[in-house]
């Protein structure tokens, strides 16, 4: 449907309905969180969406528009596993908290 990534960034960023489903699917409470967009963590990496939930760190989402190659897909795999230590690690150049890691979710959408 979105065959570049910023729209769907940006879809994403606009559409509240879309916003609850994604809350849904995560087990976040959608009164209580906010979507940070472009959200950049140490070593200049920058992710797509950060997702608090009552101004803890719940998800970092990862986006890619329908017409990737191969390349960009194995990148985003990348960027989800640097996600995953960011929480495991809680690091954060911001100083962002971070749910329990068993709490956490690291999402892909493409």
């Amino acid at each position: 449907m979105f065959e570049n990534e910023k729209d769907l960034q940006n879809e994403i960023q606009t559409n509240t309905s879309l916003q609850k489903d994604i809350c849904s699917l995560l087990d976040i409470d959608f009164d209580k969180c906010k979507f940070v967009g472009e959200d950049s963590y140490i070593n200049r990496i920058t992710a797509d969406f950060s997702i608090f939930e009552n101004g803890k760190i719940k998800a970092i989402m990862e986006c890619k528009g329908g017409k990737i190659n191969v390349t960009d897909y194995i990148r985003g795999i990348g960027q989800i596993f640097q996600y995953e230590y960011f929480a495991e690690q809680k690091l954060s150049g911001k100083k962002y908290e971070f749910v329990e890691m068993s709490d956490f979710s690291s999402v892909y959408i493409f």
